[in-house]
C-alpha cells in the first residue's frame, strides 16, 4: 500500500509524537510523586508514634527541631501539595491520551497498518 504523506499528515504525525513523549515523562513525574507521598505517609505515621516530644526534620540541608504538631502539620500541607500536584498531572494525561486517541483514528484511518502508533 503506496499512500502519500501530505503536510497535514506530517503534522499530525508530528504531533502525536510530541504528546506521547510529553505523557510518558509525566507519567514518570506522577510515578515519582507517588513514591515521595509514600514517603510523606511513612513519616506522618512515625510523627504519631512521638506522643508529644520534638522530632528533627530535613529542610534543605538543615535539620531543625520542631514540635509533634508542628511536624504533623507541615506533613499534612505537603501530603495535599503532592495529591493535588497528582491530580494536575492525571488531568494532562487524560487530556493527552484523548488527543492522541483522536490523532490515532485520523492517522489509522489513512494509513491504517502502514502506520504503528502503539507502543
Amino acid at each position: 500500500m503506496d499512500v502519500k504523506v501530505t503536510k497535514e499528515d506530517q503534522g499530525y504525525i508530528n504531533e502525536f509524537s510530541r504528546l506521547h513523549q510529553k505523557t510518558k515523562v509525566i507519567k514518570l513525574e506522577i510515578n515519582a510523586i507517588k513514591e515521595k507521598l509514600e514517603n510523606t505517609k511513612d513519616a506522618k505515621h512515625r510523627c504519631d508514634e512521638l506522643f508529644g516530644e520534638n522530632t528533627k526534620i530535613l529542610i534543605g540541608e538543615t535539620f531543625m527541631e520542631v514540635s509533634e504538631d508542628k511536624a504533623t502539620q507541615m506533613l499534612n500541607d505537603l501530603e495535599q501539595k503532592q495529591k493535588d500536584e497528582i491530580k494536575l498531572l492525571d488531568e494532562k494525561v487524560e487530556k493527552n491520551t484523548k488527543r492522541l486517541n483522536e490523532l490515532k483514528i485520523i492517522l489509522y484511518s489513512k494509513f491504517k497498518n502502514a502506520i504503528n502508533l502503539d507502543e
